[in-house]
């Protein structure tokens, strides 16, 4: 099929470019190809044109003569003969009224053909084939707010910035060289999930900082960091993002911002699943991720057992981790469970309803290091409060 009809009807060079290929090609799938595009993205552009003609009066087979300038198709009648050939046709045009809607698009390609895609970044080099360094995010709750003098210590959106970045280069810098990684937000890495202000079930009132569409864009940016930080000293990254009982429709999106900001990188893993428990396994480590408001520790590991029981059967070593009360507490399992429990420290000060309620904790994050034979290899933390 000849596109050379449409030549007229493009915008940019990179439109024109794309006609030049076809006319030295097959197929679409080839043009493609030579031009660096997706063969559906040639498609699409190669429908915006025809339609482009076709408002113009000119369809091959359909319509044979352009309409006048400054007139769109509006519709068309023919008069079909007893062997269904055209005997008259009747081409009804009116003002373009989708010009500037074109010309946006067409302006908008354009922009686009001039913009480099993000280069992934070069994998670093004598890794471990069989270390996975683990980095559990606790709460973070980006966009509470904290007042010192009446909870000891001062919180706001640029403070949780800066204190996830600090935590994540440290651990970064002191983990060993481990092939892959796991970056495990463990829930509530924001503090309110909407404009409301309070949690989602219990309409608790929040104390936030500053507008929400500031506080997705600045907890996305710093995940996204963290992430970028990560692939610098791991070949191989994975990102999970828990529920948690104040951000159990912003850990979605934040899944999926992620995965669309590294789907160049072939290098990141980012896991989607809607699921209030997610799951890695590495070689005889088994280790499941959830935020801790709907299981009790002492209970995951027959959560553990029931809901992933293949990859149980396939492990000897088995962590349940998970966040929601703000300090580190371990749970060794019975005999007969066969995993260990346990729930992490945060990065942030307590809120005022927390302080009100005398809780407070050490602020800290951790990087744990697993050998693919099974087991933790070392641990190493970083504590907020000597930094």
């Amino acid at each position: 099929m000849s596109y050379e009809y449409l030549r007229e009807y493009c915008y940019t060079d990179e439109q024109r470019k794309v006609l030049d290929a076809l006319r030295e090609t097959e197929t679409v799938a080839e043009a493609a190809e030579i031009c660096g595009k997706r063969e559906r993205n040639v498609y699409a552009m190669l429908q915006r044109l025809k339609k482009r003609a076709a408002n113009s009066g000119v369809a091959p087979g359909v319509v044979g003569q352009p309409l006048p300038e400054g007139q769109t198709l509006k519709g068309i009648s023919t008069l079909y003969g007893s062997e269904g050939e055209v005997k008259a046709q009747w081409v009804k045009s009116h003002a373009e009224q989708e010009a500037l809607r074109d010309a946006q698009q067409a302006f908008v390609e354009e922009l686009c053909s001039q913009v480099e895609p993000r280069k992934p970044l070069k994998p670093p080099e004598s890794v471990s084939n069989e270390l996975l360094a683990a980095y559990p995010i606790g709460d973070h709750h980006f966009g509470m707010y904290a007042y010192a003098a009446e909870t000891g210590s001062d919180y706001d959106i640029k403070i949780a910035e800066e204190s996830l970045a600090d935590a994540v280069d440290y651990l970064v810098a002191s983990a060993p060289d481990a092939k892959y990684a796991l970056l495990c937000n463990l829930g509530d890495f924001l503090h309110m999930d909407n404009r409301t202000n309070m949690t989602p079930a219990s309409k608790h009132i929040l104390d936030v900082d500053t507008r929400y569409s500031k506080v997705i864009r600045i907890a996305s940016f710093g995940l996204a960091r963290s992430v970028n930080r990560l692939l610098e000293k791991h070949e191989k990254v994975r990102v999970v993002n828990v529920p948690g009982n104040h951000d159990p429709d912003s850990a979605s999106w934040l899944s999926l911002v992620m995965e669309a900001w590294f789907r160049n990188e072939p290098r990141v893993e980012v896991d989607v699943s809607p699921s209030m428990y997610l799951f890695h396994q590495f070689g005889k480590n088994m280790i499941c991720m959830t935020h801790g408001d709907k299981v009790k520790l002492p209970d995951m590991p027959q959560v553990m057992a029931s809901i992933q029981p293949t990859m149980w059967g396939d492990t000897t070593y088995r962590v349940a981790w998970t966040g929601h009360v703000h300090h580190s507490q371990r749970v060794i399992g019975k005999e007969n469970r066969g995993a260990i429990a346990e729930s992490f420290g945060v990065l942030p000060p307590s809120d005022a309803y927390s302080a009100s309620l005398g809780y407070h904790s050490q602020r800290e994050m951790h990087c744990i290091t697993f050998k693919k034979s099974g087991g933790v290899l070392c641990r190493t933390t970083y504590n907020a409060d000597l930094t």
